[in-house]
């Protein structure tokens, strides 16, 4: 995945958006050149594209809003979901528990079948032999499908799946997409199901009770799993993983108000462990780990966190807002963020680990992020735009930090090394950096040699950063339903 980091860091340089400063490229130096122009340092002579929604009037927040959506890769439309090439022979199982019966085939929409059953499902499949699923050898491409606008209560356990790279199993939506998405009471893939499942446009309702349990539970160790275009909220964790996960896609979901009682776990949006190559693309995190619950806010919760025996994750173009304690943080070598907005997380975007002996230190990037406010709340939350503990080769650049009026200010907070380490164990560089309102950064140790930070560039322009209303956008990133792949199977 390290050899891909460069094509990835290329296309998102070169993807459609307003090129300001006339390079022929779409990259951060365009932020930057709408920034001076918005906050009038130049002239807008010359500069019409400025108008970024196109209705005439220039230097107004609605332009910013959309030049923030545009940079996030938010679509204008519908398009941009990832295709998803089902075989004409695959079994095609439609679900509709309002107008369904399980005496139907199931095997068209105007024959659905009534409820979700195991049984029924195999049957209709082809009935597997038991050492065919349970050997995960059952390569036949399935598509479990729920009606819009219905609800499935209970929870979807897939025991079998593809092995097949081109044979996937998907479970995903059919009929009227105004309806919204079928909603489901988890879904679980078994260890019997070995991968190759696309999970895509469902909504995924927790019991919003504080109790333990994952959204979306992947068990027994999978591969190729893509998660795409749902809405996943109400549980302990949003999605979690109890085996190694390869090459692990968590892409335009609204992932949204985890929570658990203190008392019994540390809740996360989402939590990757034992994974290599994961690529969190273009979501929304929003509330995890406390729900909008004061009482229920720790610093052991997050909406994302980068496990330490997890390797080589790309986090990029997502909106991370509101956490109970940290926005992004990234504990293990090749974890990188690019091109994220974080808003108020009380440690927006943190690298490396404070607990974890040096031969073992994580490395990485983070480049052209965006951080807008922080929070502190409690003594123990610390306020941060980005936070260092030991790292090796860290390089962060070209970031935007913005601390909002009437909050406190966010800082660099690099953290103590353990005094049984010794002496440069750690090696980072912090640079490129605009900030507005930013605090006095917090350096709790001597530098070492290969460690820099250099002095932000305090950038008044970013004052209408400042202005929009975050909240209102959020709100309206985690209702907006933006499409899907839109599967054209058996009818």
């Amino acid at each position: 995945m390290k050899e891909l980091l460069p094509l990835l860091v290329a296309a998102n340089a070169l993807a459609a958006g307003p090129d300001f400063n006339r390079d022929n490229k779409w990259d951060y130096k365009d932020w930057y050149d709408f920034q001076a122009v918005y906050s009038e340092q130049f002239p807008s002579d010359g500069f019409d594209s400025i108008d970024v929604n196109g209705d005439g009037s220039f230097f107004d927040p609605a332009d910013l809003e959309l030049f923030y959506k545009m940079w996030s890769r938010q679509p204008a439309n519908e398009s941009g979901w990832t295709p998803i090439e089902i075989d004409p022979s695959a079994v095609c199982l439609f679900f509709n528990p309002s107008t369904g019966s399980n005496s139907n085939s199931g095997t068209s929409m105007d024959k659905p079948l009534k409820e979700w059953d195991v049984a029924r499902v195999y049957q209709i499949v082809g009935s597997p032999s038991i050492d065919e699923y349970r050997s995960g050898s059952v390569k036949r491409n399935v598509v479990i499908a729920f009606a819009y606008g219905t609800v499935h209560a209970g929870r979807i356990n897939l025991e079998y799946g593809g092995v097949d790279f081109h044979r996937p199993v998907v479970i995903t939506s059919y009929g009227d997409g105004s309806l919204g998405r079928p909603v489901v009471g988890g879904i679980g893939l078994q260890a019997e199901c070995r991968g190759h499942v696309v999970i895509s446009d469902i909504e995924v309702a927790g019991p919003d009770t504080g109790t333990t349990g994952a959204g979306i539970l992947l068990q027994g160790g999978q591969e190729d799993v893509r998660i795409e275009g749902c809405y996943i909220h109400g549980w302990q964790n949003g999605v979690a993983n109890t085996h190694p996960v390869t090459y692990f896609y968590i892409h335009r979901n609204v992932i949204a108000d985890q929570w658990c009682q203190s008392a019994l776990g540390h809740s996360q949006g989402f939590g990757p462990s034992q994974c290599q190559y994961v690529y969190v693309t273009e979501n929304v995190f929003d509330q995890n780990g406390w729900a909008g619950k004061p009482e229920q806010r720790t610093k052991f919760n997050h909406s994302v966190y980068g496990v330490s025996n997890s390797l080589d994750m790309v986090f990029a173009r997502n909106l991370v807002s509101r956490s109970s304690n940290t926005g992004l943080q990234l504990r293990a070598n090749g974890q990188s963020a690019f091109d994220n907005v974080f808003y108020k997380n009380p440690a927006n975007l943190t690298f490396g680990h404070d607990s974890t002996p040096p031969a073992v230190v994580p490395d990485g990037m983070a480049i052209g992020n965006i951080i807008v406010g922080t929070a502190r709340n409690e003594s123990w939350m610390a306020g941060s735009a980005i936070g260092i503990n030991v790292c090796k080769g860290l390089r962060v650049t070209n970031t935007t930090i913005v601390g909002l009026p009437n909050e406190a200010q966010p800082n660099i907070r690099i953290e103590p090394t353990p005094a049984s380490w010794g002496t440069n164990v750690s090696s980072f560089t912090v640079s490129s950096t605009k900030a507005m309102n930013l605090g006095t950064s917090a350096v709790f140790r001597t530098l070492g040699p290969n460690e820099t930070i250099e002095t932000p560039v305090n950038d008044p322009s970013l004052v209408r950063l400042s202005s929009i209303d975050w909240d209102a956008l959020v709100s309206d990133a985690r209702s907006g339903r933006r499409g899907d792949w839109r599967w054209s199977g058996v009818k």
